[in-house]
């Protein structure tokens, strides 16, 4: 996939901005646009040589490791197998330990000769459901009233 990979501009820095805009940018934007196109692309499940990591909606992940040596990495890094499906979860309570114990479960896994892909899970999650904003009543100064002057 074509990058960009810079462009040379002159000292008007109107015709710079030109430049960027028309050329520079258009080639990131495909580029980019090109990237997410195969970033969306499905991966296909575990199998004896790969270990699909899917992102969970609570930040956690899961794998369904196919063979005993994977589970039993995945086991050593901190994700626990659920008995009714067989897959490991890893929670995401801590960010800097999960990201910890996938770096070390891909290292140990490579070592055995299996690879490591990470996906999120098909589909889109729904987003959050946010309160809605009440709007803030305007605070209206009282009108003045001139005190009767005495005299």
């Amino acid at each position: 996939m074509p990058e960009p990979n810079g462009i040379a501009l002159s000292d008007d820095p109107f015709l710079g901005a030109e430049q960027i805009s028309g050329d520079l940018l258009a080639r990131y934007e495909a580029a980019l646009a090109q990237v997410r196109y195969n970033a969306m692309g499905d991966i296909p499940p575990s199998q004896p040589d790969r270990v699909v990591l899917t992102w969970q909606p609570d930040g956690g992940l899961a794998a369904a490791p196919v063979g005993e040596a994977a589970a039993a990495v995945l086991a050593a890094n901190g994700f626990v197998r659920d008995e009714q499906t067989g897959i490991y979860r890893l929670t995401g309570d801590d960010s800097t330990a999960l990201a910890r114990a996938v770096r070390k479960t891909g290292r140990q896994l490579g070592a055995l000769g299996v690879d490591t892909a990470l996906q999120h899970p098909s589909g889109r999650m729904a987003p959050a459901a946010t309160p809605p904003a009440t709007a803030a009543l305007p605070v209206t100064a009282a009108p003045r009233m001139s005190a009767p002057r005495v005299r």
